[in-house]
C-alpha cells in the first residue's frame, strides 16, 4: 500500500490574509472618519465660542430707567470743522462736455492696447482714436461707447504695432461723442 500523503490545506492562509486586509482597511477608514468629524466638531466649537451671548436681564434691570447725561460742559465743547459733502465738485453727468481718463496704454505681444474710462454715464456714442507723432496722424480707429453701471467706457482699441509704423513717444487723442455732448481725452505712450 502506498502511503497516502495528506494534502495541506492552504485555505487557512488565504483567510488569514483576507482578515488582515479587512482589519487594515477598517483601521484606515476609522482614522479618516475620526479626523473628518473631529475637524467638524472643532469648527462647531470655535463658532459657538465666537458667538457672544447677551447677559440675561433681571426684572430689576428692566424696571430701572437708564439715565443719560447729554449735557456738555462749556469747557468740553470742541470747535468742529464745518461739515463737507462726501464728494466735492459737480456731478459729471450734468456737465456740458465729456471727460475721462486713459486707464491703460501699452504694447502687449506686438499689439498696442488703449483702454479708456469715461466719467459720465452714456448709453451710446462713439470713441474715435487718433495716434499722432509730432502732429502727423499715424493711425485712426472708431469704436462704440459701452455703458457701465455708473460710468461708460470705449469698447477698447487693439492696434498692431506694425500698423502704426513708428516708434518713440506717440500722442493718443480720443474724441468721445454721445448725443449733443463731446469731449477729448488725451495721453501718450512710448513704442
Amino acid at each position: 500500500m502506498m502511503a497516502r500523503r495528506r494534502k495541506r490545506n492552504k485555505k487557512w492562509a488565504y483567510w488569514i490574509v483576507v482578515l488582515v486586509l479587512i482589519a487594515v482597511a477598517a483601521g484606515v477608514g476609522y482614522k479618516v472618519w475620526d479626523g473628518y468629524f473631529r475637524d467638524q466638531n472643532e469648527e462647531t466649537q470655535a463658532d459657538s465660542i465666537d458667538k457672544v451671548e447677551e447677559p440675561v436681564k433681571t426684572p430689576e434691570d428692566t424696571e430701572k430707567p437708564v439715565e443719560e447725561n447729554n449735557e456738555v460742559k462749556e469747557d468740553e465743547k470742541e470747535e468742529l470743522p464745518p461739515s463737507k459733502p462726501q464728494y466735492e465738485g459737480e456731478n459729471p453727468n450734468t456737465g456740458k462736455g465729456i471727460t475721462g481718463v486713459i486707464t491703460y496704454a501699452g504694447v502687449n505681444d506686438g499689439t498696442l492696447m488703449v483702454r479708456v474710462n469715461i466719467d459720465q454715464y452714456l448709453t451710446g456714442g462713439n470713441c474715435e482714436l487718433a495716434l499722432l507723432q509730432e502732429g502727423a496722424l499715424l493711425y485712426s480707429e472708431k469704436v462704440r461707447v459701452a455703458d457701465s453701471v455708473a460710468t461708460a467706457t470705449c469698447e477698447g482699441f487693439n492696434v498692431a504695432a506694425a500698423e502704426i509704423g513708428s516708434s518713440g513717444v506717440i500722442n493718443i487723442r480720443i474724441m468721445v461723442t454721445s448725443g449733443d455732448k463731446s469731449g477729448i481725452i488725451e495721453g501718450e505712450v512710448e513704442l
